[in-house]
């Protein structure tokens, strides 16, 4: 009878096991500077924007994909608000209501920016006291100073059901792909260990040797 209703419990699970991930009904990430699809590098970040970590890579990564140019060097920023930051999932949100703006990509990372610089007050500590509505509209607020949009619409758009959503599906997209913390980094798919404080020379010595390796040639 145990052995019967173990097998019963494996076969409940296989369901769970095989599910199919949700897709996202765009490609996940936002392109900095745009950088070229067919870049010999492509680098992925994930970040949280409340992850003081995250802050510290954030000007050197900017700054490393400048020194390469967008046609060798490609970089993508994943959101991944982390479970502990509690007011990240609402920075996470408001980069998605940007987007559904169709703000430019030149004011989504002045949001970006702003949240960064102004980190501190969105801390766990600062914010508990305060409402979630109190906190949406501190990021309303950074929002209609770094782009063009409205803090009332920013405020409607970050309560839509679609972009909360899609929001969760990142941090799925994240957790797929054995993130677990912020920030994480890939070179053309593949994890990179590397320290939040890794210096623009530092990284290059990771990514010069990738510039200068040629693949043979193979006819079809």
């Amino acid at each position: 009878m145990k052995q019967a209703i173990n097998i019963i419990a494996i076969l409940a699970l296989i369901p769970l096991i095989y599910a199919q991930t949700p897709i996202l009904p765009r490609p996940d990430g936002y392109v900095y500077h745009k950088g070229s699809a067919e870049a010999p590098i492509q680098m992925e970040a994930f970040i949280d924007l409340v992850c003081p970590d995250s802050k510290t890579a954030w000007p050197i990564l900017k700054k490393l994909a400048d020194s390469y140019g967008p046609n060798k060097l490609r970089l993508t920023f994943h959101i991944n608000p982390l479970v502990f930051h509690r007011q990240a999932y609402y920075a996470a949100m408001g980069v998605r209501t940007l987007v559904a703006a169709n703000v430019s990509m030149h004011e989504l990372f002045n949001y970006m920016d702003a949240v960064f610089k102004n980190q501190s007050q969105f801390y766990n500590k600062p914010t508990l006291k305060m409402s979630g509505l109190q906190v949406i509209q501190a990021y309303a607020k950074l929002a209609h100073k770094a782009t063009s949009i409205t803090a009332m619409k920013f405020l409607q758009a970050l309560q839509n059901s679609v972009i909360d959503h899609n929001t969760r599906l990142s941090s799925k997209l994240a957790w797929e792909r054995g993130v677990t913390g912020t920030p994480n980094y890939f070179i053309n798919g593949i994890k990179v260990m590397a320290q939040s404080n890794l210096t623009v020379k530092q990284w290059k010595k990771i990514i010069d040797p990738l510039l200068q390796s040629k693949f043979p040639h193979q006819e079809l």
